[in-house]
């Protein structure tokens, strides 16, 4: 049963800093790799100059974006938090109206749970703490979940725990979970399409999509001469 988002504390909590480690999306198809990647950026992705920093950080489709982690999507110029929600939406939202099967499933709040349970899965005893450590934090018997849902400050108050401790331990959950975290989800099984038309079928949904994204940047485009006076 995946753990209920209610267990979250209602301000930024250690799950938040995990989750920063973590793809903003995984377990998603080829297929669906395959159509990011011929879509690019999609329509209406930020400004055109937030698009050029991405580009510039190595990130040139919404697949790349897809597989990013916010904390590596930070590293590129004018990507903040806000612009990284922005980004999830409207990569989820691209998903969605390809494979409206998918929708639920990579919603934030799906994902989230999926991973709190994970982290319920996982004894506190693997967090690089003492015993001592663990008893002092209420982790005794616990699992990462608890962890998880805590406020760095409050630890800290317990002063038997230091930044860089809370640092190892938040990095060290973020390496557990992309142990068992496959950024894309195994081939479905080989289908009966001869393999020429499969390829065929590929160019001509690059070359509609490719004709979408022109038409959308010439209707974006001021008008030549300036106009009539």
């Amino acid at each position: 049963m995946a753990a209920p988002l209610s267990m979250r504390a209602a301000g930024p909590v250690l799950f938040d800093e995990i989750a920063a480690r973590l793809p903003l999306f995984e377990e998603l198809s080829g297929a669906a790799l395959e159509h990011l990647v011929m879509a690019g950026f999609g329509r209406r992705l930020l400004t055109g100059y937030v698009r050029g920093c991405l580009r510039k950080a190595g990130f040139s489709d919404m697949a790349a974006l897809a597989l990013a982690t916010p904390v590596e999507l930070i590293e590129a110029r004018k990507i903040g938090p806000a612009r990284i929600t922005t980004i999830r939406n409207h990569v989820w939202m691209d998903l969605a109206r390809r494979y409206p099967g998918v929708r639920d499933f990579h919603s934030a709040g799906e994902t989230t749970a999926r991973r709190m349970q994970r982290l319920q899965a996982m004894p506190a005893d693997r967090l690089p703490f003492n015993s001592e450590t663990l008893e002092a934090l209420g982790l005794t018997g616990a699992t990462c979940a608890t962890f998880a849902t805590r406020d760095r400050r409050e630890c800290l108050k317990t002063r038997m725990v230091t930044t860089r401790q809370l640092d190892r331990a938040v990095a060290a959950l973020a390496d557990f979970m992309l142990e068992n975290m496959p950024r894309q989800a195994q081939p479905a099984r080989p289908t009966e399409e001869n393999p020429a038309a499969a390829e065929s079928r590929i160019y001509e949904e690059r070359a509609r999509l490719l004709q979408e994204r022109d038409r959308e940047w010439e209707e974006a485009a001021p008008l030549r001469g300036g106009g009539r006076s």
